[in-house]
């Protein structure tokens, strides 16, 4: 019989609770509570100590999967008043490679008469656009990328705040 209450949640939702702590100690869940006084969280019923890991894991219980991340590439939550996306390296090198070729298709190409868009570099353009970053295509609220390294396996997940 396994106990869940020992399962450990996602790996993802585990990076994106610890983004969301640091953004604001106030986004731990009930029962804790953070102590400026102390600089640690305390239960909030006892006033006992409480690991940061124990919070960080309560909180990514409480976050749900809200469906695929960005262009089909790594998961998106809903959760504290904004939209985010945790994606691995690669998903998120590959949602961006989509993300260029959507605005280039979007957005250039239909402006371009169609004489000249068979000289158009789309290659060209993708690299000189790829010197903003992947967090100015990925990141629409604030053009950020956010890394947060799970501390138990190494691995590293990127958050896009997206609305």
């Amino acid at each position: 019989m396994t106990n869940e209450a020992t399962e450990k949640p996602d790996p993802r939702a585990c990076a994106l609770a610890r983004h969301i702590l640091w953004l604001s100690y106030d986004n731990a869940p009930e029962p804790y509570v953070y102590d400026s006084g102390t600089n640690s969280f305390q239960h909030d019923g006892t006033g006992a100590s409480v690991r940061f890991d124990a919070v960080v894991e309560a909180l990514a219980a409480e976050l749900y999967e809200d469906g695929e991340g960005l262009y089909g590439e790594g998961v998106s939550y809903d959760t504290c008043g904004g939209e985010f996306a945790v994606l691995t390296d690669d998903e998120a090198d590959l949602a961006w490679d989509a993300a260029l070729d959507s605005y280039l298709d979007d957005c250039v190409l239909p402006d371009l008469p169609g004489t000249l868009q068979h000289y158009f570099d789309r290659d060209a353009w993708k690299r000189d656009a790829r010197h903003d970053g992947r967090g100015h295509c990925l990141s629409p609220y604030d053009g950020t990328e956010y890394e947060e390294r799970d501390p138990d396996t190494g691995e590293c997940f990127y958050i896009y705040r997206t609305s």
